[in-house]
C-alpha cells in the first residue's frame, strides 16, 4: 500500500474514534440536543448546582440552578 494511503486511514480511524467517543461520554460538547426540564420541591436538601443527574447508572445531565 502506499504510505500516503495508510496515512490518510490512520488519520480517518482516529477522527472517528474521537467523535464517537464524544457522542457516547457526557461530555457533549456541542454534539445532540439539549432539553432543558424544570421541577419544584419542597424539601431540596442535598441538592446543590452543578450536581450530575444519573439515570439507571448514566449520567444524564447536571443541575443549571436551584
Amino acid at each position: 500500500m502506499n504510505p500516503l494511503k495508510v496515512g490518510l486511514l490512520t488519520l480517518a480511524a482516529m477522527a472517528s474514534v474521537v467523535v464517537m467517543s464524544l457522542k457516547i461520554t457526557s461530555n457533549q460538547s456541542g454534539f445532540g440536543k439539549h432539553v432543558t426540564y424544570k421541577t419544584k420541591m419542597e424539601d431540596a436538601a442535598g441538592i446543590l448546582e452543578k450536581t450530575p443527574i444519573k439515570v439507571a447508572g448514566i449520567n444524564a445531565g447536571r443541575i443549571k440552578s436551584i
